[in-house]
C-alpha cells in the first residue's frame, strides 16, 4: 500500500543534540542548586546568629538580675544584727545547709575553676558567681523545713520553721532565701561530634542546701567575672580585680560580667579568627574553628551591702521589687557578632 500524502518520514534527534540538551538542561540545575545552597547557607547562618543573640540576652538578663538583688535582705541592711547565719569565711563550700544561710557572703567567686565547690562536678571552663538574697514576696504562712529570713528594721533571723521566733520588733517580714551558682559545663548533648557547652546553675533547695546542678541556656562557652572594689570607702570604684584578688568581699561594689556564647554546630564556610579578651584571662580565648559566637560584656553596680553602710541599700523598696537600694546596674548590649579584640 502507498503512503498517504500527508504522511512524511519521522525521525528523532542526533546523539548530539541529546547530549547538547542534557548538558543545558544539567547547567540550568546546576545554577537552581547553586541559588538554593546559596540561599540555605544564608539562612542558617541568619538562624545560628539569631539563637546566638537570644541565648546571650537571655543569660546576661538572669546574672544581672541576680547580681542587682545579690545582698537584699528585706528591711534590714546590717547582717551582724541576723541571727542563724553561717559563717561567711566558710566559703568556698557547698556541702549542706549552712550554703544558704551564708548571707555575710552575698556575692562570691571563684576564678576560672569550682575548687572547694563539691555541689558543682561538671565545670568545664571559666569563673563560678554565687550570689545570695531575700526573695522580695513577703510571706504571710511559713512552711516547715523551709529557710526564711524575718525581718525587722533593727534586727533580723534565718530560721527554718518551726524553730522559735526570736524578732522581737514590729513591723516584721518573711522572706524566702535563695542561692544560685552560675558556671560554665557541657551540656552532654552534640552536634557533628562536637560538645555543645552550656551555662548552667546550682540553686539552693528550701532548706538552704545547694540543689543538683541545672541546665540554665545552652551554647554558653565562657564565662568571666571581674569585681569593682571600693578599698577606701568612697562609693566609687577603686579598680576591678578577678575574684583571687579580692582582699574583701564587702568592698566590691559592682560587677563586670562577660559571656560568649556559640553556635551548637559547626557552620559551614565560616571560620572563627578573633581572639576574645574576656576578665583576666591572659592570653585572650582564641578558639580557631568553625563555631559562630556571640559576645555579651554588662557591668553592674551591686545595689546591696551587709556592712549597712550609709547610703547603701537593704532597706523597703517603694515597688518591692526586692533590689533594695539605690543605684543601678549598666547592662551593654551585645556587640555585633565576631566583636573582639
Amino acid at each position: 500500500m502507498s503512503r498517504l500524502p500527508f504522511m512524511r518520514a519521522q525521525r528523532g534527534v542526533s546523539l548530539i543534540e541529546l547530549m547538547i540538551g542534557i548538558a543545558l538542561s544539567l547547567l540550568l540545575l546546576a545554577a537552581v542548586l547553586y541559588v538554593f545552597l546559596s540561599s540555605r547557607q544564608g539562612y542558617d547562618s541568619q538562624e545560628q546568629l539569631a539563637r546566638l543573640q537570644e541565648s546571650s540576652r537571655f543569660a546576661m538578663e538572669a546574672v544581672v538580675e541576680d547580681l542587682r538583688r545579690s545582698g537584699y535582705l528585706g528591711g534590714n541592711a546590717d547582717v551582724e544584727t541576723i541571727t542563724g547565719a553561717d559563717d561567711p569565711d566558710n566559703e568556698p563550700s557547698c556541702s549542706d545547709d549552712a550554703w544558704g544561710k551564708r548571707i555575710g557572703r552575698r556575692v562570691f567567686a571563684i576564678n576560672d575553676a569550682a575548687a572547694g565547690y563539691d555541689c558543682i562536678d561538671n565545670h568545664l571552663r571559666g569563673d563560678v558567681l554565687v550570689l545570695r538574697y531575700a526573695l522580695a514576696p513577703i510571706i504571710d504562712i511559713p512552711v516547715d523545713g523551709q529557710l526564711y529570713l524575718r525581718t525587722s528594721l533593727f534586727e533580723g533571723q534565718l530560721t527554718i520553721p518551726p524553730e522559735t521566733n526570736t524578732v522581737v520588733d514590729e513591723p516584721q517580714w518573711v522572706r524566702a532565701m535563695t542561692a544560685r551558682a552560675y558556671y560554665v559545663a557541657n551540656s552532654g548533648r552534640q552536634c557533628d561530634g562536637q560538645d555543645i557547652p552550656s551555662l548552667w546553675v546550682v540553686a539552693m533547695n528550701a532548706d538552704g542546701s545547694p540543689g543538683a546542678p541545672q541546665e540554665l541556656v545552652p551554647g554558653i562557652e565562657h564565662f568571666q567575672v571581674v569585681f569593682g572594689v571600693d578599698s577606701d570607702a568612697d562609693r566609687s570604684v577603686d579598680d576591678y580585680v578577678s575574684a583571687d584578688a579580692v582582699a574583701d568581699w564587702d568592698q566590691v561594689i559592682a560587677a563586670r560580667v562577660w559571656l560568649l556564647a556559640r553556635g551548637e554546630c559547626v557552620e559551614g564556610g565560616y571560620r572563627d579568627t578573633f581572639s576574645y579578651s574576656m576578665g583576666d584571662l591572659s592570653p585572650a580565648y582564641t578558639p580557631a574553628d568553625n563555631f559562630r559566637r556571640q559576645l555579651s560584656v554588662a557591668t553592674v553596680q551591686l545595689r546591696n551591702r551587709p556592712s549597712g553602710e550609709d547610703g547603701f541599700g537593704g532597706g523597703e523598696d517603694d515597688d518591692d521589687d526586692g533590689e533594695g537600694g539605690e543605684g543601678d546596674g549598666e547592662v551593654t548590649d551585645p556587640p555585633p557578632d565576631g566583636e573582639a579584640s
